[in-house]
């Protein structure tokens, strides 16, 4: 039986002075995720009352890919030596199971 996608969101909260390179940063590795066949969405928003609060909502097609694949791959020590310093808190990250969406999506 295949695994269920796996749905990753990952909060980030920048210092107001980094947010332009942050998001620089961010849409370059955001373009490696989706090259990958696995990724099955990507998409990232920011809050509208505090605009220095980031979301990444990811979908991946299971968690063994992720954890032992795409965790790994060499670009993710660059990106996070160069957005770390950005970040006012460390990143929260959740792994989460969709129960419902609308309009209904395959994964």
């Amino acid at each position: 039986m295949k695994e269920e996608p796996l749905h990753v969101k990952v909060v980030f909260r920048i210092k107001p002075e980094y947010r332009e390179a942050f998001e620089h940063e961010l849409m370059a590795v955001r373009e490696k995720c989706i090259a990958e066949k696995e990724c099955l969405g990507f998409d990232v928003e920011r809050r509208s009352d505090d605009p220095a609060v980031y979301l990444l909502v990811e979908t991946w097609s299971d968690s063994d890919y992720f954890e032992k694949v795409q965790l790994n791959r060499d670009y993710y020590p660059a990106y996070f030596a160069k957005i770390d310093p950005m970040m006012t808190a460390p990143r929260e990250v959740h792994y989460w199971t969709r129960l419902a969406t609308y309009p209904e999506r395959p994964y």
